[in-house]
């Protein structure tokens, strides 16, 4: 999401031309439907890379999600104060506040696969 919101150069040159024509590369992005459709993809990626965090750990799970979400945050915290001038104040705040609770309730997510079915 970072990528295609700072123009980061990935993928093929057409996708870049995509782009491109959505936002321009290096400007301040300031249109609040863009800025609301990536929290939400953000959030959703979250989510999902908690719920495969505790998928991948059978022992104590949570505890490994927890401390993904923290790293995340950490990340979240060093990505967004670097680009702070590119949008405005809420989209940080948004996005910092999201982080850590998508996460969590991604790893909750995840059935215990101890308990026995009958």
């Amino acid at each position: 999401m970072l990528a295609f919101v700072r123009g980061v150069r990935q993928g093929p040159v057409l996708e870049d031309s995509a782009r491109s024509d959505l936002h321009p590369t290096g400007q301040p992005l300031t249109h609040t439907g863009m800025l609301i459709a990536c929290i939400m993809y953000s959030a959703v990626i979250s989510v999902v890379a908690g719920f495969v965090c505790a998928s991948v750990k059978k022992e104590s799970p949570m505890k490994t999600v927890w401390v993904f979400a923290l790293i995340q945050l950490a990340v979240g915290i060093f990505v967004e104060y670097t680009y702070w001038d590119l949008m405005p104040a809420w989209y940080h705040i948004v996005f910092l506040v999201l982080i850590v609770p998508a996460t969590v309730w991604g790893g909750s997510q995840k059935k215990d696969d101890s308990v026995a079915t009958a």
